[in-house]
């Protein structure tokens, strides 16, 4: 499905894994960012944004953070 809780069940199980910005960890638990391989500027970078209960948003986001990457094949 199209939505977060369709994402986070089989046959794909994205987690809702947080991120890490400096030394800090941040929204384990209920968020699961991960990384795009389409950079938005040299500096930044699109990413899934997976929300519990919510419907997931795709925006972008600085580099120098710490999001989960996923590798899908088709």
């Amino acid at each position: 499905t199209n939505t977060s809780v369709g994402l986070m069940t089989a046959p794909v199980y994205f987690v809702l894994s947080g991120f890490v910005g400096g030394t800090s960890l941040g929204n384990l638990g209920n968020h699961g960012y991960y990384w795009s391989n389409t950079a938005s500027s040299s500096s930044r970078t699109y990413y899934l944004d997976l929300l519990f209960g919510k419907t997931s948003t795709i925006s972008s986001f600085d580099k120098y953070y710490g999001f989960s990457v996923r590798c899908l094949t088709y």
